[in-house]
């Protein structure tokens, strides 16, 4: 069973998360401003996807579920396109 939204907000789940920026860094991603603010903005994006990205290889390979194995593979698929192409945007 999923928690609800305000059970992990509460339970300080949203903090533990794989790849989820902390306050601090959000609140730096705030204040930057042109090349810099673009750039910690893909950095945190990548971390943010790569977690994902771990959190649904690990439901695909050991999922109980075959429609939640199913969109997990869908999302291994999408995640690392996606951090391809923000690693081609950092250069």
């Amino acid at each position: 069973m999923v928690p609800a939204e305000s059970e992990m907000e509460t339970a300080g789940a949203h903090h533990e998360m794989l790849g989820m920026a902390s306050a601090a860094e959000l609140a730096a991603l705030e204040k930057a401003i042109g090349a810099d603010a673009g750039w910690l903005f893909l950095t945190l994006m990548m971390r943010h996807h790569e977690g994902a990205l771990t959190m649904a290889e690990e439901e695909r390979e050991n999922g109980k579920n075959a429609d939640a194995r199913a969109l997990a593979a869908s999302i291994v698929t999408a995640e690392r396109a996606e951090i391809i192409e923000m690693r081609r945007m950092l250069g």
